[in-house]
């Protein structure tokens, strides 16, 4: 071995460090599984095209030994659409699912272009129950992890009138 250091952007997490995050993913994903979320999980190797939404944005792509362009997964949402559209999973339906994504970042800052990602997904069910449930699980999941001070940040138009409707 010539070389060791790490590539750009990348960390080992060693002992103490890599027992929590462990701990802390499987809390979540076990949390999740309890409230009924489905467990799913993804390669971390995609075609280029399943990421399309994520076109220049610091994708890691490179061409396979078979000349086609793949991506390291920058999210995990896009892939959850791929199985929706490629497998015979009926809806409604609730995913969990958790892994690794990359995102190459320029200007880093001691920023990590490796990251986990935890999540749901819940596909088919009514807008508002849908939302109820996203929130109530992302809020339980930070518990569960010891996030403290945490706080939820609304934008998207359409979400904002259906949190109203729900509230008069």
């Amino acid at each position: 071995m010539k070389k060791t250091t790490l590539a750009l952007g990348m960390h080992d997490k060693l002992f103490k460090r890599a027992r929590t995050m462990y701990q802390i993913e499987h809390r979540i994903c076990d949390l999740l599984m309890t409230k009924g979320f489905l467990r799913i999980e993804t390669p971390t190797l995609e075609h280029f095209e399943v990421f399309s939404d994520f076109v220049d944005n610091g994708n890691y792509n490179f061409f396979d030994k078979n000349g086609d362009l793949v991506s390291l997964r920058p999210d995990i949402t896009s892939q959850i659409g791929r199985v929706i559209a490629s497998t015979q999973v009926h809806t409604p339906i609730k995913f969990s699912y958790s892994g690794k994504v990359f995102n190459y970042n320029e200007e880093m800052r001691g920023l990590s272009n490796e990251h986990t990602q935890a999540g749901v997904e819940i596909i088919g069910f009514p807008v508002h129950q849908a939302l109820e449930e996203a929130i109530a699980s992302a809020k339980e999941a930070l518990d569960a992890a010891g996030v403290k001070n945490y706080k939820f940040e609304f934008s998207h138009a359409r979400l904002l009138q259906l949190i109203f409707e729900e509230l008069n």
